[in-house]
């Protein structure tokens, strides 16, 4: 079982990707506190534990909260609080235009782990996420 944290500006895109994964029986599912207006969400329990998540999927977007900008506190949280989880960012390259070219070099620079546009199946981010 994969525990995979979402965090996705939107209903639609986050229900689908969340119904897709658990469909599958081979994710659990977690959406993260705190997503949007920038705000990094709380890591830790009560009891002062991190999460097991093994992948962070990260939405970006023009949505205040969402941009790659915002994003990036986000993930240096996770790469030092988290080392061990995949980070993958999730985009439509069309309407975050301006962004694309940035997440590129995020990727190659190390900071995520990969990216997946939109505009590809959900079999395919399932794939992709399985294999992360």
């Amino acid at each position: 079982m994969i525990n995979l944290a979402i965090s996705i500006a939107g209903d639609f895109y986050r229900t689908a990707i969340t119904e897709a994964l658990e469909e599958t029986g081979n994710f659990r599912v977690f959406r993260m506190t705190g997503d949007g207006g920038g705000r990094p969400p709380e890591l830790r329990d009560e009891w002062g534990k991190l999460p097991n998540w093994k992948i962070a999927l990260l939405g970006i977007s023009p949505a205040a909260g969402f941009t790659l900008k915002e994003r990036r506190s986000l993930i240096d949280m996770l790469r030092r609080e988290l080392p061990d989880c995949r980070i993958v960012l999730f985009l439509d390259e069309y309407a975050a235009q301006n962004q694309t070219e940035e997440v590129k070099t995020y990727r190659q620079a190390g900071l995520i782990d990969d990216f997946v546009y939109a505009s590809g199946t959900m079999g395919y981010l399932i794939a992709k996420l399985e294999s992360t």
